[in-house]
């Protein structure tokens, strides 16, 4: 009974074998290979997050230019011009002809990092072609109204 298992294995008839030796053919080739595949795909498609991400930052730097540069500054005033954002009314104060250019849709509303700017039509339309999803607010937009409200214009001299 002083024997270790080993050696009564041993005396059984059992060889002592190694990994290697139990299956020389076998490797890790397929393992390493499905394991490169897979970091593949992965910097693969961090790559195509990462263009992805370059190309927004590209779209938000020309239209930040675009903004900065057409912005109209003095339009500060009493009247409030109330305008829908995103199903939430939103006011800005304006003069009155800021007011009146708004309405007739010579100037747009956009919104920049959470700030609102006036720019012209233009520059609305130009940003649109930039990047479809932007936000830009126009008058134009509200007057386009289903049929059912066409029998009750909206008085013109009516703020809300």
């Amino acid at each position: 009974m002083s024997d270790s298992l080993r050696d009564q294995l041993k005396q059984a008839g059992f060889t002592e074998t190694t990994p290697k030796a139990r299956n020389p053919k076998k490797t890790n080739k397929p393992r390493d290979n499905s394991r490169k595949k897979t970091l593949n795909a992965a910097t693969s498609k961090s790559k195509q997050a990462e263009a992805a991400i370059a190309a927004r930052k590209a779209q938000k730097l020309k239209i930040t230019e675009l903004i900065n540069e057409h912005q109209i500054k003095k339009f500060a005033g009493e009247s409030v011009y109330s305008y829908t954002l995103e199903k939430k009314i939103r006011q800005l104060f304006v003069s009155d002809d800021a007011r009146v250019k708004l309405i007739s849709g010579e100037w747009v509303i956009t919104r920049l990092n959470g700030a609102s700017y006036l720019v012209p039509e233009t520059t609305g339309k130009a940003i649109l072609e930039i990047n479809p999803q932007w936000l830009v607010v126009s008058s134009q937009d509200d007057n386009d109204t289903s049929d059912e409200y066409n029998e009750h214009p909206v008085p013109d001299d009516l703020q809300w």
